[in-house]
């Protein structure tokens, strides 16, 4: 019999779910029964060879990548993708898949098929469980294909709990019962890499799959806190145990940052990842939890804790609760770049991203920002400061046109400075700014708190996110009776601590009349 080229399928026992596809159940199934048959004569029970290059994370509420897009992630390095394609659950020794609704992404773009849930059958031997197991992926996989994508493989993020080597065994037989080249790979977490390789768990693990996902950097919305998930000295630890396991295996990174609610005793109520950290910062009902920057992670955390109890963004808060954002931020990012790159990885293929933020997700890392994070230095920041004359007075803007936001750490750096020559400020609306401070500049270039002879006025905003644009209301100005120039000067610090400014002039303006 000639050998074949198609990818083979096996009908299941149970249709996989779908919410969307061309053929029918039936027609999927007789067709996937068809090209078994023909898969069958290759004798190919091989398995792909490993290939470098990081990958991006591909799901839904998260959006989708065009062409263009996918040109840009291509310019960072990143030329893979794992679609995020079903949940597993189990019925007894049935393993059951129920598939997602999947994100768009160029047609005949290759995937590797995410599949999440828990590893736990009751019963069963290894073979038995692998053959139905390999049924549903491989109907799973001749769906998707029927949608437009190429399916290179699965990867079966499963948390396993304590059954670790029997979830090898079943890997093992489905690895070895597969009719097609499509690839197999398992998640690891950071406490299975914890005993080293003399855990028999793990070294059956890894000599069962293709090659690894290890997630070793940040945490998703719906796992349980963990500080060493934010320990980049964690992750150089578990580098190592990797390469002595001797199996390709890919870095997982969570750049989905999470915002979290927590009781005054600490107890976790409710997390997501939508929201603003600006809206967070902004509330007055809301005050910046000092020491948040002693915890020793390696991401941005910071807690805010209720003065009084509201309704924020649906979530019921009471007097003393917290909100916590916590996540990735650029400046970490680029230290685990450095230290990946700094190492002499043998069997390191790349890293897992997961994933692009959602439009209402912006406390996460926006697609600018990652592609700048990975490559190389990031452009510098761009503030745009304007003046214009409005009845009775003038109005400043400050626009933020970079793609760094600011840091929400040292609230009194981040400001914008209007200075007058010629004049002096009479009444001033903050706008959107937080609030405003009327000084004047002192003999030795200091300033001092002036109320009624004030020529700076400085307007405090303690974070300015990438896009924003705030304005004041009216600020009058008092002339002396000759020239008045009003010079906008903002300055805003970043993550990493250096100054995000603008180059500023002088605007020429007109003395306002003393009222």
């Amino acid at each position: 019999m000639s050998t074949a080229s198609f990818p083979s399928s096996v009908p299941s026992s149970r249709p996989v779910s779908s919410r969307r596809h061309g053929l029918s159940l039936a027609a999927a199934v007789g067709l996937a029964a068809l090209l078994l048959a023909l898969a069958g004569c290759r004798g190919d029970a091989g398995g792909p060879r490993a290939e470098r290059g990081s990958a991006l994370w591909i799901a839904a509420p998260g959006p989708g990548a065009d062409g263009a897009v996918t040109g840009r992630l291509a310019a960072a390095g990143i030329e893979r993708y794992f679609l995020e394609a079903a949940r597993l659950s189990w019925s007894g020794t049935e393993p059951q898949i129920e598939r997602l609704e999947l994100p768009r992404l160029p047609p005949r773009t290759p995937v590797i098929l995410a599949v999440d849930g828990r590893f736990a059958p009751p019963s069963g031997d290894a073979e038995s469980i692998a053959r139905r197991l390999q049924r549903e992926l491989t109907s799973l996989a001749f769906l998707v294909e029927d949608e437009g994508y190429l399916v290179d493989g699965f990867l079966l993020d499963l948390d396993p709990g304590r059954d670790l080597e029997r979830y090898a065994s079943v890997l093992a037989a489905l690895r070895a019962g597969r009719q097609d080249r499509r690839s197999v790979a398992a998640a690891v977490w950071a406490r299975h890499l914890a005993a080293g390789t003399t855990d028999p768990g793990l070294a059956a693990l890894a000599a069962s799959v293709d090659n690894l996902v290890a997630w070793l950097y940040g945490q998703r919305p719906e796992e349980p806190p963990r500080d060493d998930a934010w320990d980049l000295g964690a992750v150089d630890s578990a580098l190592g145990v990797l390469e002595a396991l001797g199996v390709p295996y890919r870095v997982g990174v969570v750049t989905l940052n999470r915002l979290e609610h927590l009781s005054a005793g600490g107890e976790i109520l409710e997390r997501r990842a939508d929201g603003r950290l600006e809206t967070l910062a902004l509330d007055r009902r809301l005050e910046l939890e000092p020491g948040f920057v002693l915890f020793g992670l390696d991401c941005r955390r910071y807690d805010f804790k209720a003065r009084s109890s509201f309704v924020l963004e649906g979530w019921q808060v009471r007097s003393g609760e917290i909100l916590r954002v916590q996540g990735l931020s650029y400046v970490y990012l680029a230290e685990l770049q450095r230290r990946l790159a700094a190492r002499d990885l043998e069997h390191h293929l790349g890293e897992l991203y997961l994933r692009l933020p959602a439009p209402g997700e912006r406390i996460s890392p926006a697609l600018d920002t990652l592609l700048a994070s990975l490559g190389g230095p990031l452009p510098d920041p761009e503030l745009e400061a304007s003046v214009e004359q409005v009845p009775g007075g003038y109005r400043a803007s400050l626009r933020h046109v970079g793609i760094r936001i600011s840091e929400l750490v040292f609230v009194d750096a981040n400001f914008l400075d209007l200075e007058l020559r010629g004049g002096t400020f009479g009444a001033v609306d903050a706008g959107g700014f937080e609030r405003y401070q009327l000084l004047r500049r002192t003999r030795d270039g200091g300033v001092t708190v002036s109320l009624h002879q004030a020529t700076l006025l400085r307007l405090y905003r303690p974070i300015l996110e990438p896009g924003d644009e705030v304005t004041t209301g009216r600020i009058e100005v008092r002339g002396a009776g000759g020239p008045v120039s009003l010079t906008p000067k903002p300055s805003f610090l970043l993550p990493d601590g250096s100054p995000m400014s603008a180059a500023t002039s002088p605007w020429p303006v007109p003395a306002t009349p003393a009222p």
